[in-house]
C-alpha cells in the first residue's frame, strides 16, 4: 500500500528543515531532487525549493565575490541542474538559467586565468589542479579541457626526458 501523500510531504518537510535552518541548501536542493525523481510533484514542496534554489544562489554570489570560484561555479551549476520547470516555481527564482550559466562561465574564466599564471610560472600540477577544478562544474568548458591535456603531456614527456637521465644527469 502506497504512502499517502500528506505523510510523504511531512516526512520530507522534517528532513528539510535543519538542512534549511543550517543554511546547507545545496544539500536541501538534492534532497528535494531525489523526491522529484521518486515522484514527487515539484509544486508540492512550494517554499522549501524556492528557499533551497535561492539559497543556492546567493550562497554562489557570495562565493563569487569573495573570489572562490571553484566553489561558486558549483552551487551555480547546482543551482542549474535543480531548476524547477514549474512556471510558478521558476517566477520566484532569484537567477534564470542564463543567469546561472552566465555565472558559470565567470566562474570558469576567473579559474582559467589564475590556471594560466600558474602555468606561466611553470607549476604545471598547480595549473592543472586549476583547470580540473572548472571541469567539476563545467565540463564542457573547452579551454580548459584543452589546456588540462596539454600540460598533462608536457607533465610526462618531462618525466620521460628524467627517466632517461642516468644518475649524474647525463644521457
Amino acid at each position: 500500500m502506497p504512502i499517502p501523500v500528506q505523510v510523504r510531504v511531512a516526512a520530507v518537510r522534517k528532513k528539510l528543515a535543519p538542512l534549511l535552518e543550517n543554511e546547507n541548501y545545496p544539500g536541501a536542493l538534492q534532497a528535494i531532487q531525489d523526491e522529484i525523481k521518486s515522484g514527487l510533484q515539484e509544486k508540492t514542496l512550494t517554499e522549501e525549493y524556492v528557499a533551497s534554489l535561492n539559497g543556492t544562489i546567493f550562497q554562489g554570489e557570495a562565493m563569487q565575490k569573495k573570489g572562490s570560484f571553484a566553489v561558486a561555479g558549483k552551487l551555480f551549476q547546482n543551482a542549474l541542474v535543480a531548476f524547477p520547470r514549474d512556471t510558478e516555481l521558476t517566477s520566484r527564482a532569484a537567477l534564470v538559467p542564463e543567469q546561472l550559466m552566465a555565472n558559470i562561465d565567470i566562474c570558469a574564466q576567473e579559474l582559467m586565468d589564475d590556471g594560466l599564471i600558474a602555468y606561466r610560472a611553470g607549476n604545471l600540477n598547480q595549473a592543472i589542479d586549476i583547470w580540473k577544478q572548472i571541469l567539476s562544474f563545467h565540463p564542457q568548458f573547452g579551454p580548459a579541457k584543452t589546456a588540462t591535456e596539454t600540460a598533462e603531456r608536457q607533465l610526462e614527456n618531462l618525466r620521460s626526458m628524467d627517466e632517461g637521465k642516468d644518475q649524474d644527469g647525463q644521457k
